[in-house]
């Protein structure tokens, strides 16, 4: 990303963007998390592995006091940098066998699995552990959207930006609300 200043449109600074949306997304999340899971959450569940895994790691350390990471994905290298950075941050770490087996344990889980075009959903939200939190960056690629009645509770990032998503999250019956909205308060219908 190129900075330019507003008056003489030079160019003032050239930013990454791949680490500014892995922080920017990873920081909506914590958000997130931080107005609806249980803020005794300590266990953190990844599914997918590399950059957007770690960048949330970092940010819901910086919420929660976790003890334990679950995860589960393939590229040894990825999970090894994961692994590397939980012990740096005082948790211990566990390689799941499936994505499922990540769901089934964690407090706190988040999905940032790579769009491999043609891969079947493999998550089902009936199988989250009880009141456990979800942040779905993915678009839900994993997910069986048709098990996300069963949550308590649906907010997207952005109403707008839903509505104009040719592939929607999910039923729009399953949404509360948008981040806005749970900032504010003004999600419809949300018990949160």
């Amino acid at each position: 990303m190129t900075i330019l200043d507003s008056v003489t449109g030079i160019p003032v600074a050239v930013l990454d963007g791949n680490w500014i949306t892995g922080v920017r997304t990873a920081d909506l999340s914590a958000v997130a998390a931080k107005y609806m899971a249980n803020p005794q959450a300590r266990t953190i569940g990844l599914v997918g592995c590399g950059a957007k895994a770690r960048s949330h790691l970092d940010a819901f350390a910086d919420v929660f006091n976790l003890e334990h990471m679950a995860y589960f994905w393939r590229g040894q290298a990825n999970q090894d940098r994961l692994i590397v950075q939980a012990m740096a941050l005082g948790l211990t770490a566990t390689a799941c066998s499936s994505g499922q087996d990540v769901a089934q344990t964690c407090d706190l889980l988040v999905t940032t699995v790579t769009h491999t075009g043609g891969a079947a959903p493999f998550l089902d939200a009936s199988g989250m552990k009880p009141e456990a939190f979800a942040a779905i960056v993915d678009l839900a690629a994993p997910w069986k959207r048709d098990s996300f009645g069963v949550l308590d509770c649906v907010v997207i990032d952005d109403f707008v930006q839903e509505a104009a998503l040719p592939n929607k999250l999910c039923d729009s019956a399953f949404i509360h609300g948008d981040l806005t909205g749970l900032v504010t308060g003004n999600n419809r219908g949300a018990q949160i």
